[in-house]
């Protein structure tokens, strides 16, 4: 049920560097497959990017030990490049600590999610009115 609620779903998730998200992120690779993306909100340090903190604080964190030996190395590498997005942003920080470009991506990702979503709309409507008149009362 869980993994039918989320096929093709891109998810935003928050924490991903901690223990809860770290097992979360895992998780949804491992279990949920037909996730079309996780995009991951992961704060830059002064020392490293918001990239260098997935690669060296999520994926090389024992807990994708086991997915890493389902998969192998090589296909664990596709599926996190496949399915794994970061977002640097800083929660605390106003306008989430967004740089112009960030915030231009939002826009635009809001645009096409709202244009998205209007369509579905629109093949759902259409969809249904087929039904209708497809229907023979017995």
């Amino acid at each position: 049920m869980i993994e039918e609620g989320l096929a093709g779903k891109t998810i935003l998730i928050t924490g991903s560097t901690g223990f809860l998200g770290k097992s979360l992120v895992e998780k949804l690779l491992r279990s949920v497959p037909s996730v079309a993306r996780l995009n991951l909100a992961i704060r830059s340090s002064s020392r490293r990017s918001a990239q260098e903190r997935l690669e060296r604080e999520v994926l090389a964190s024992p807990a994708f030990r086991r997915l890493k030996e389902e998969l192998g190395e090589d296909a664990f590498r596709r599926l996190a490049e496949d399915k794994l997005a970061v977002l640097e942003l800083d929660l605390g920080r106003p306008g989430l600590g967004l740089s112009e470009a960030g915030r231009a991506e939002r826009r635009l990702l809001n645009d096409i999610d709202k244009k998205s979503t209007e369509a579905t709309r629109k093949a759902t409507l259409t969809t249904a009115k087929c039904d209708i008149r497809h229907t023979s009362v017995v």
